[in-house]
């Protein structure tokens, strides 16, 4: 190699050498894209504030005076798809007046609004509240007024179905549709607009391959979850084919159709052994004002003893828990039994709450007192109508079959035996069908308990002021409505039920195949 070349050489391999060195940039530039390539992504924008949630139920709502049932739910959604929570509590100068369920946040009057006497801050029917949402990071409230419309006098009974095939249960359906489900006696649940008394295409449940109906048996009734909205629960009293027994049943409706039950999620919570005889099997869900519920069960039929009797669940009004399972490892139990029943440390089966009940068919819960109302069936005299105020605790025995209504029957009386608060003889009727307390919005007919005879289709009804526990009020003074809710077409025969939609309008039905609706006059 010439002496030029290679001193040229060992000079570029020193200066290479400092470039990389400790005195230099510690990094090295950034190599040049290759030409044609596309140029480096920019930086991502910096992140826009949190939006807060956005209100999409109305500012502005109108309900008729006298209401008592869910009138609002407040429901939120977020911009940017973060979870929502809500204030627990009302705010607003009316909060006052309004109680909301903490779970599904259904609003309904403390007590039901009168337009002649209104309650609200202004004094002028427009009852103002607030609700608050919020996303973690920004909340957003929003003001409601719920205006109070006033109901003329006087009301009608109007069919609203005909032509079914037994129906015995009408309830409304919690979604805030206002329609009403119907339960057909051979296993059929159908969903109906009483407006129109069209009935949906589809049924909320079909198991009457799975139903048996020989003598008093069969679906007999349902009952909504007080959470329903987000739970989807309901409940059934039924007699399977498959076994003597009464079942109460669970199921969910859909998640994307509250009117259609999910068939997968059937669910026996409860199962109770019953004698080969085919009557006297009860009949009734319902829930009282605290969320537990009641379930009204028969003697059995073939041994009127069982009334007596805290080893047997026949014969009793029971109250249990069915939001949650004390008894995991028990397949047949799925429920826990409340702290105030009478046998809940001993001494008898837990389940039961009031016992002496020959055929209590029909039981109800009064909305706005927490009262139960039993229709109770008699043996051969008499027809009785038993009350048990909210708060009671202790064993409540109306003696049954030592005592039919307020007479000696079987063995000795007993005087710590509850008595009726009405009741009739058979010259009057032959088989009663307890009713309901009318909560609804006809003024005339506010706080009456509204009761009939399947035998001789009487309808009755009297002020739950003069149904007072200790007390026999007469059945002469009783005020026959017969002919008052007679209906626009078709007639009352043999009602079964007394039911009521969310609105508090009470639904007659007639096991010969028509529905009625008792509803303010247009």
């Amino acid at each position: 190699m010439p002496h030029a070349v290679r001193a040229a050489l060992l000079a570029a391999l020193a200066l290479s050498a400092v470039a990389c060195g400790g005195g230099g940039s510690p990094n090295p530039p950034p190599a040049a894209s290759p030409p044609g390539a596309p140029p480096p992504p920019l930086p991502p924008p910096p992140a826009a504030p949190s939006a807060p949630p956005t209100f999409t139920s109305p500012a502005i709502v109108s309900t008729r005076e006298n209401m008592i049932g869910v009138i609002y739910r407040p429901v939120a959604t977020d911009p940017n798809g973060d979870g929502v929570t809500y204030r627990a509590t009302i705010g607003g100068p009316d909060a006052a007046r309004f109680v909301m369920n903490p779970v599904t946040r259904e609003i309904r009057f403390a007590v039901q609004p009168d337009f002649e006497a209104p309650a609200d801050a202004g004094g002028n029917n427009v009852y103002d509240i607030s609700f608050t949402a919020s996303d973690g990071t920004t909340t957003t409230t929003q003001n409601v007024a719920i205006t109070v419309t006033n109901v003329a006098n006087g009301f009608r009974v109007r069919r609203v179905a005909s032509g079914l095939a037994a129906p015995i249960y009408v309830a409304g359906l919690p979604d805030g549709s206002g329609r009403v489900v119907v339960v057909l006696r051979g296993g059929i649940i159908r969903v109906m607009n009483p407006t129109t008394g069209t009935f949906e295409a589809n049924d909320l449940l079909n198991i009457a391959s799975q139903i048996d109906t020989n003598g008093e048996k069969g679906l007999l009734s349902i009952a909504f979850s007080p959470n329903f909205v987000s739970d989807r629960t309901f409940y059934l009293h039924l007699n399977p084919n498959s076994a003597s027994v009464t079942e109460i049943r669970k199921y969910r409706v859909m998640s994307d159709n509250y009117a259609r039950a999910d068939t997968t999620t059937a669910d026996a919570i409860l199962t109770i052994p019953q004698p080969s005889a085919t009557n006297h099997k009860g009949g009734t869900l319902v829930f009282d004002t605290s969320g537990r519920m009641l379930i009204s069960m028969g003697d059995g039929g073939s041994r009127s003893a069982n009334a007596q009797e805290n080893t047997t669940l026949l014969g009793k009004i029971l109250r249990i828990d069915p939001s949650t399972d004390a008894f995991p490892t028990d397949a047949a139990r799925d429920y826990a039994i409340p702290t105030a029943n009478p046998f809940a440390s001993g001494g008898g089966l837990p389940e039961i709450y009031a016992s002496g009940l020959r055929n209590p068919f029909r039981i109800s819960v009064d909305p706005a007192t927490g009262d139960m109302f039993i229709g109770d069936v008699g043996q051969s005299a008499i027809e009785e109508i038993d009350r048990i105020a909210a708060n009671k605790t202790t064993l409540t025995n109306f003696g049954w079959d030592q005592r039919e209504g307020s007479q000696q029957y079987n063995g000795a009386d007993n005087p710590a035996f509850t008595l009726p608060v009405t009741e009739y003889v058979r010259q009057v009727g032959t088989t009663v069908t307890g009713g309901v307390v009318y909560r609804g919005p006809i003024e005339d007919l506010q706080s009456q308990y509204i009761f009939g005879d399947f035998g001789s289709n009487t309808l009755w009804s009297v002020p739950i002021t003069n149904l007072n526990v200790g007390t026999v009020f007469p059945s002469s003074s009783l005020t026959v409505r017969t002919t008052q809710f007679a209906p626009n077409t078709g007639t009352i025969n043999s009602v079964v039920a007394f039911g009521t939609d969310t609105e508090g309008n009470v639904y007659f039905v007639d096991i010969g195949g028509e529905v009625f609706v008792l509803e303010p006059t247009p």
